[in-house]
């Protein structure tokens, strides 16, 4: 691949700054911007069999996400209480979503220690 980026390395580099990794250094299957992610999942998610329950909790997990589609995390609990849904119902959806190509699992969370898995939103091709 090539040298690793290090913000560290470049002279003009601000300390207090948030600075993506250069284009060559970005993961492949790149997240997408929230907004194009949730249009493209209004227009296609039921002509691809996604139940409308699916699609409300998919567009409830968009919103927890950063405007990039990135660092979406909320926790299943949350989920529920703003769906309206059983945990089964959301796990199947978050399921379902990972397995079409919707949302990409991050990090994987811990119930027992509180911590909750980690999306990305993604544009299935």
């Amino acid at each position: 691949m090539g040298k690793l980026y290090r913000p560290s390395d470049d002279p003009d580099y601000d300390h207090n700054a948030v600075v993506p990794p250069p284009e060559s250094q970005r993961s492949p299957s790149r997240p997408s911007d929230k907004l194009k992610w949730q249009t493209a999942l209004l227009q296609r998610s039921i002509d691809e069999g996604m139940t409308p329950g699916c699609q409300h909790i998919a567009l409830a997990l968009s919103t927890y996400s950063n405007g990039d589609g990135t660092q979406a995390h909320p926790s299943d609990a949350l989920l529920v209480r703003v769906t309206g849904t059983s945990k089964t119902k959301v796990s199947r959806s978050l399921r379902y979503l990972r397995e079409h190509g919707w949302v990409e699992q991050v990090s994987r969370g811990s119930g027992g220690s509180g911590r909750a898995s980690v999306y990305r939103l993604t544009i299935p091709a």
